[in-house]
């Protein structure tokens, strides 16, 4: 989990290969109840598996 100093956090996550949409949901969305907003996110396939890279910045408040 981001710091709470920190404006801005990366991540990257393997993508589950039977339902990549819920466990990408779930993850942002834990992330985004701890203040964090996603400002963007990129797919890639690195042969083995889906990934996913995101960019959260803090929300204001």
């Amino acid at each position: 989990m981001p710091g709470a100093g920190d404006a801005e956090h990366h991540r990257s996550i393997r993508l589950h290969p039977v339902h990549p949409d819920r466990n990408l949901a779930l993850y942002v969305r834990r992330i985004e109840a701890a203040g964090w907003q996603l400002t963007d996110q990129a797919f890639s396939d690195d042969g083995d598996h889906r990934r996913c890279a995101m960019r959260f910045a803090r929300t204001a408040g």
